[in-house]
C-alpha cells in the first residue's frame, strides 16, 4: 500500500496545476445526456489567455530552461512525512524523487524518450504503455514555456460554472493529442484570479488508473512565475498535503540525472545520491 501511495505522489506532483481526468460527462453514448454546452471559441481562448497570464504575468516562462522544485509533504493519518524533489530540463525531461527518513528513495523519471522508476538499491523498472504516455504528457505540462496550444489538441470551456470551496470557477476541458491515448485534462479555474483551484485526475500507474482529487492554494511568485505553494490530494481514502519549500530556476542539471541507471545503485549530480 505504501508503494502505491508513493507512486500516486510521484505522478501527481509532476505538475501542480493541470492533470488528466476521465470525465464521464464528456463520453459519448446514446443512452447518456447530450454534451454540456460550451463557450464560443473566442470566449474560450480569452479565458485560456487569462489563465496563462495569471501564472506568467512577466512573460518569463519562456526563459526557464530548467528548475528544481522541493516540496515538504505529509500523509497525516499515517504520520508519514516526506520530501519530494521535482526536476525539469527543457524541453521534456522530468524526474521526481521521494525521500522518507529511514527508507530508500523512490525515483521516477523520463529522459524525453525512455521512462523508468526505482527504489534506490533495489533495481530499476522501465515504464511502458499507458504510464509512459502519461509521463510524456506530464513532461509537456511541466515545461513552463509551453502554452495550451503546445500541449493540447483542443480546449473547451463549459458554459455552466461550478463552485469550488465557495469560489465560482470555469470548468476547462483540454483534449490530449490522439496519439497519447489519454483522457482529457480537466481543471477548475477561479473566474476572478484565473488560478486553478481544483483538478480531478486519473493517474496512470503500474497498477492501472487511479482517481485522485487535488486542490491548490497560496499562489505566490517562485522563480518569476506564480504557482500554488500548497496542494492537498485525496485518493483511495488517503489524503496528503504538500507545500513548496523552494524553487530554483535555470540551474545546472545534468542529462544523466534523467537517464535510466544500469542498476539500482543510482547516482546523480556529480556522484551525489539524490
Amino acid at each position: 500500500m505504501k508503494k502505491v501511495m508513493l507512486l500516486l505522489v510521484v505522478a501527481a506532483s509532476v505538475n501542480c496545476s493541470l492533470f488528466a481526468v476521465e470525465d464521464a460527462s464528456l463520453q459519448t453514448s446514446a443512452k447518456k445526456e447530450a454534451r454540456p454546452a460550451i463557450l464560443s471559441y473566442l470566449a474560450t481562448m480569452d479565458i485560456i489567455r487569462k489563465m496563462e497570464k495569471a501564472v506568467n504575468p512577466r512573460g518569463v516562462a519562456k526563459d526557464i530552461k530548467s528548475y528544481v522544485a522541493t516540496y515538504n509533504a505529509e500523509l497525516k493519518m499515517q504520520q508519514i512525512s516526506m520530501k519530494m524533489i521535482n526536476k525539469f530540463k527543457a524541453p521534456n525531461k522530468i524526474r521526481t524523487s521521494i525521500k522518507i527518513k529511514g527508507i530508500p528513495a523512490t525515483i521516477e523519471a523520463f529522459d524525453g524518450k525512455q521512462a523508468w522508476s526505482m527504489v534506490e538499491g533495489m533495481g530499476v523498472r522501465e515504464i511502458i504503455g499507458p504510464q509512459l504516455e502519461f509521463m510524456k504528457l506530464s513532461a509537456k505540462m511541466s515545461n513552463f514555456a509551453n502554452n495550451t496550444k503546445d500541449i493540447f489538441e483542443k480546449v473547451e470551456v463549459l458554459k455552466k460554472t461550478e463552485i469550488i470551496n465557495g469560489v465560482s470557477c470555469y470548468k476547462v476541458i483540454c483534449y490530449c493529442p490522439k496519439e497519447l491515448n489519454l483522457p482529457p485534462v480537466v481543471v477548475f479555474a477561479d473566474m476572478k484570479t484565473y488560478f486553478v483551484k481544483k483538478s480531478i485526475m486519473t493517474v496512470q500507474t503500474s497498477m492501472g488508473k487511479i482517481l485522485t482529487e487535488s486542490e491548490f492554494s497560496d499562489y505566490k511568485n517562485a522563480g518569476g512565475i506564480i504557482i500554488a505553494h500548497k496542494m492537498t490530494t485525496s485518493s483511495m481514502g488517503i489524503t496528503f498535503t504538500a507545500e513548496l519549500e523552494s524553487m530554483k530556476t535555470n540551474c545546472n542539471i545534468q542529462d544523466s540525472d534523467f537517464k535510466k541507471p544500469e542498476n539500482g545503485n543510482e547516482m546523480g549530480n556529480g556522484g551525489k545520491k539524490i
